[in-house]
């Protein structure tokens, strides 16, 4: 399994579409299946994921857009990034 962060664009930004951490854990348990799970989310808007090989990182983030935006009831975007895109670029840019 590889490890990736969803990051979602809209969500608990200056009181628009307030949701707690838990909310949204909840809201993604129905996503946990042998191909992907949630692991954590970090703040609220970020997701720690694990997928496997046969899925790719994109496939998740649109997994993550339609349950939100169902639950959310209007359109919510996600990006995904692996976790080793993330570390290389701070790797990269640290001074």
């Amino acid at each position: 399994m590889k490890r990736g962060v969803a990051f979602i664009h809209g969500i608990g930004m200056f009181g628009y579409n307030m949701v707690t951490k838990e909310e949204i854990l909840r809201y993604l348990e129905e996503l946990d299946t042998d191909d992907m799970r949630i692991i954590e989310v970090y703040g609220n808007d970020n997701i720690i994921f694990e997928k496997s090989d046969d899925i790719h990182f994109a496939t998740v983030g649109s997994r993550i857009e339609k349950l939100l935006s169902k639950r959310f009831g209007k359109k919510i975007y996600v990006t995904t990034r692996s976790v080793n895109t993330i570390r290389n670029m701070i790797l990269k840019f640290s001074d």
